[in-house]
């Protein structure tokens, strides 16, 4: 079932997800699965708090999923629980340390508590296991940029234009290219890509 409820969400379709999964949840309470799509159902749906529980009971299951520790962490960062995501992160790298995702979540609670320069270590190790990560470059060049290490920042961004493929992703990289440019400016002016 838990599968069937991914595909909902997948489509939009919160409301049949958590349906779904929650039936699956009735049958089998300690299916680590369907807690895990729960979590994401509820936190799609805005339901916070909510997708935090039904997270730490996947946490509970098994202590050491990665999977759990993860959907966990991203229902404590958007909810501005930083240092808790903070911690379920480092869990994640004490399971697994080549986990590129957890490095890079690990950056962004990091940043979050103002912390470049902490947030620096993360940024980098996260391209390190997954090469291909442009997001992880811009956070990097952003820690930089706070620190007035411009042009370490510069090259941290050219990177991630380098990688960044789909002019969408180009064009998150670009206002951050300006604004690591020119630290004085407040805001980038806007730049066509081509």
């Amino acid at each position: 079932m838990a599968d069937s409820a991914e595909r909902w969400l997948k489509q939009g379709d919160v409301t049949h997800a958590v349906a779904l999964v929650q039936q699956a949840i009735a049958q089998y309470p300690e299916r680590l699965q369907d807690w895990l799509v729960f979590g994401k159902a509820l936190s799609q749906a805005g339901w916070l708090v909510e997708a935090e529980d039904a997270l730490r009971r996947a946490v509970q299951i098994e202590p050491d999923s990665v999977a759990a520790h993860t959907e966990l962490g991203s229902a404590l960062i958007a909810q501005a629980k930083y240092s808790e995501a903070e911690a379920r992160y480092r869990g994640d790298l004490r399971i697994n340390p080549k986990l590129a995702e957890a490095w890079f979540n690990l950056g962004l609670c990091l940043m979050n508590h103002r912390d470049s320069m902490g947030a620096l270590e993360p940024f980098q190790n996260a391209p390190r296991f997954k090469p291909d990560l442009p997001c992880a470059y811009i956070r990097w060049g952003q820690a930089l940029g706070r620190l007035k290490r411009v042009t370490e920042a510069i090259v941290q961004l050219q990177a991630a234009l380098q990688l960044a493929r789909p002019i969408r992703t180009r064009a998150r990289c670009w206002p951050l290219f300006c604004a690591a440019s020119h630290p004085q400016r407040d805001r980038p002016r806007p730049i066509l890509l081509v």
